[in-house]
């Protein structure tokens, strides 16, 4: 496993919150909280359990991501069928693993994305509920998960909120390639949760489509919701 300082690991943590904070300067505030929030959260987690334990803080997954970014870092992408579609999490491992190339510690490359993630999602809500005040804004932030607990998973090493991102464009975007994309990349992250969306989806296809021929119930609902 690769080995970096504290002193480097937090100096990269300020260099990534403060290029976030100031590409997002003219953004929302709620989203260069969240970079605060997550600089303070990463920076707390690496003081109490070590930027090794750290890894082990929640899940395990975090040290098998690690593993694979350092491996993408060294050697590049594997060519490899099974590795890419089962074992690689490509979508989320290889931008960390370009920045891991670049010098940045693996284990906050990932962070890193995780928090960009986090972001593009919060962007995506805000901008298609249009909360009129910061506390409608919190209140928004809070119930799409984009708040505690997007910024829980954005702070360790985990992929829940890229899968968070694809999931939320799958369902509201109204374009079939973007939709199609993001089933892709979930298929690759987690292929039963790409499998529940498109069954889903498929479901609500139809029972839209019979919305004619019969008159709504509680007992209908009901069913939709089973």
């Amino acid at each position: 496993m690769v080995q970096v300082s504290n002193q480097l690991y937090f100096a990269q943590v300020v260099l990534i919150g403060g290029s976030a904070l100031l590409l997002l300067r003219r953004s929302p505030l709620i989203l260069r909280l969240q970079v605060v929030i997550w600089m303070i959260g990463v920076t707390v987690v690496a003081l109490r359990f070590g930027l090794n334990e750290q890894l082990n803080f929640y899940s395990n997954d975090q040290r098998y991501y690690v593993d694979i970014v350092e491996q993408i870092s060294l050697f590049g992408v594997l060519l490899d069928v099974d590795w890419l579609l089962s074992y690689s999490k490509i979508p989320y491992t290889l931008p960390a693993g370009i920045l891991a190339a670049m010098g940045i510690a693996p284990s906050l490359a990932l962070k890193a994305n995780s928090l960009l993630s986090l972001l593009l999602l919060t962007r995506l809500v805000l901008a298609r509920l249009l909360p009129q005040t910061l506390r409608t804004t919190l209140i928004t932030v809070f119930f799409t998960a984009c708040g505690g607990i997007g910024l829980f998973y954005s702070i360790l090493a985990l992929r829940e909120t890229m899968m968070m991102l694809f999931a939320t464009y799958f369902l509201v975007s109204k374009v079939p390639a973007t939709r199609v994309v993001a089933l892709v990349l979930l298929l690759l992250l987690r292929p039963h949760l790409a499998a529940a969306l498109l069954v889903g989806a498929l479901f609500v296809q139809v029972w839209e489509s019979l919305r004619n021929h019969r008159r709504e119930s509680t007992l209908s609902v009901a069913m939709l919701a089973v």
